[in-house]
């Protein structure tokens, strides 16, 4: 990917939490990721079927 003409800037922060909203947050990442994969993974599924067929 080509470098863009602008300037730009990433400031990184870090997150102060107590434990609880640390579990919390955990566990949305968790299901996040777990979500993103199924969603991936169907549509490698679908992908391949759709190359396979005659149709196509």
């Amino acid at each position: 990917m080509a470098k863009g003409s602008t300037n730009s800037f990433i400031r990184e922060m870090p997150l102060i939490v107590d434990s609880k909203k640390a579990k919390e947050l955990l566990a949305r990442f968790q299901a996040g990721r777990q979500l993103y994969n199924a969603c991936l993974g169907e549509i490698m599924t679908r992908l391949e079927l759709v190359g396979n067929s005659s149709a196509y």
